[in-house]
C-alpha cells in the first residue's frame, strides 16, 4: 500500500524530495481543550526534533516517520544522506520499540541497476537513485551508461563490436533486446511488441523525467537565494562593525558566477585582508546612510523572500504534478495485474 502523506514544509502545500531538509510542519491542533496557561501550540522555532532533541536545523536532512510523524536527523538514524531517496516506507526506532509486535521496519524502493553495478554500490558516488517502474534504471542516461559497460566487458571477452551493432543498428527506441550466446558469442536480437499500456508507461517516465530535471533547476535556484541571504547577514554584520554602509555588489552575481565564486565569496569574510578585485573593493564605504545604497539589506530581502515564494510555488505544482502522474501509473500496473 502507499506510504501516508507526510508532513509538509511551512512554505509550500508539499513536501520536496525526502532527501531535502524542510522545516516540518506544526503537529495538528489537539481535540481536547487546551490548558488556558499555556500557550495554543509550539512554537517552530523551539520545538525539538529527533532522539538528539534539537532544533530544527536547516543543514541537517531530515524524514519523517510513516506511523507517528515525527522528524529525525538522517545521520542519527545512521541513515547514508545518499540513500534517503530509495526509502519507500520509514519507521523510527520508537515506533519499533512500542509495537514490537507490529513488524515495523524500513522498506526500500528497487535500487538503479548502474548503481548496484557500480564498483563500490555504497559509494555516494554511485548512483542511489529509485528505478523507474518497468525499468532496471532510474533514467535514460543510467541506462545507456551501465549498457556501454556491459558491451566494454562483452568486447573483452571476445565479443565482436561491429557484429553487435549490425544486429541492433536498425532497432527503434526502446525494442531492441540483445542477448549474448556465451559459446561462439554470436548475437541474437529479440524484439518484442510493444502494447498500449507499455507505450503510455514509457510516456509516464518521460514526464517524471522532465519533473525531476525541472525540480533540480528550482532547488539549485533555492541554493542561490539561501547565499545570497546568507552573504547579506554578513555583509549586514561587518557594515554594523565598522559603521560603514557595507553593500556588498557580488549580491548582484549571476548564477553562474554564483557556480563559480559562490563558496569562495562568503569565505572572504572570514579573511581579516576582506580581498579586493581589480576595481577596488566589493564593499561599498560609505557611510551607514549611503544615498546611494540606502535600505539595502531590507530591499533585497524582500527582492529575495518573493523570489523564494515564487519557486516554492513551482514545487508545490511540480510536487503535485508528480502525483498525479505516479497514481496514473499505479493505476495503469493494478490494471494490468488485475487482467
Amino acid at each position: 500500500s502507499a506510504a501516508p502523506s507526510r508532513a509538509v514544509s511551512n512554505a509550500a502545500t508539499a513536501s520536496r524530495s525526502r532527501s531535502t531538509s524542510v522545516l516540518p510542519a506544526t503537529a495538528p491542533e489537539p481535540t481536547e481543550e487546551p490548558d488556558p496557561g499555556q500557550p495554543d501550540k509550539e512554537d517552530d522555532k523551539d520545538k525539538l526534533y529527533c532522539v538528539c532533541e534539537t532544533k530544527y536545523d536547516e543543514d541537517k536532512s531530515m524524514i519523517a516517520c510513516d506511523k507517528c510523524d515525527e522528524w529525525y536527523h538522517t545521520q542519527c538514524i545512521n541513515i547514508p544522506d545518499h540513500q534517503v531517496d530509495l526509502i519507500d516506507q520509514f519507521f523510527c526506532p520508537p515506533c519499533i520499540a512500542k509495537n514490537p509486535n507490529a513488524d515495523l521496519k524500513t522498506t526500500y524502493k528497487t535500487r538503479c541497476l548502474y548503481g548496484l553495478d557500480h564498483p563500490d554500490p555504497t559509494s555516494p558516488k554511485s548512483c542511489h537513485k529509485p528505478a523507474r517502474a518497468f525499468s532496471k534504471y532510474c533514467s535514460d542516461e543510467c541506462g545507456v551508461s551501465n549498457l556501454r559497460k556491459r558491451i566494454d566487458v562483452f568486447a573483452k571477452k571476445g565479443g565482436d563490436k561491429d557484429e553487435l551493432w549490425q544486429a541492433v543498428k536498425n532497432a527503434e527506441k526502446r525494442q531492441g533486446l540483445v542477448k549474448c550466446v556465451k559459446d561462439d558469442h554470436s548475437v541474437q536480437v529479440i524484439t518484442p511488441t510493444q502494447g498500449v499500456k507499455h507505450k503510455e508507461m514509457n510516456r509516464l517516465d518521460r514526464l517524471l523525467d522532465d519533473i525531476q530535471k525541472m525540480r533540480e533547476e528550482l532547488d539549485r535556484g533555492l541554493d542561490i537565494i539561501l547565499w545570497r541571504e546568507k552573504l547579506i547577514s554578513l555583509a549586514s554584520g561587518r557594515a554594523e562593525k565598522l559603521s560603514t554602509c557595507g553593500w556588498d555588489q557580488r549580491l548582484c552575481f549571476s548564477d553562474e558566477d554564483w557556480a563559480e565564486y559562490g563558496e569562495g565569496v562568503l569565505d572572504t569574510y572570514e579573511d581579516q585582508a576582506m580581498e579586493v578585485d581589480e576595481e577596488g573593493e566589493w564593499w561599498c564605504p560609505g557611510n551607514p546612510d549611503c544615498e546611494r545604497h540606502c535600505g539595502w539589506q531590507s530591499l533585497r530581502l524582500k527582492e529575495l523572500d518573493k523570489e523564494k515564494g515564487r519557486k516554492e510555488d513551482a514545487l508545490a505544482r511540480l510536487t503535485s504534478k508528480e502525483r498525479e502522474i505516479r497514481k496514473r501509473i499505479e493505476d495503469t500496473i493494478s490494471d494490468s495485474i488485475n487482467r
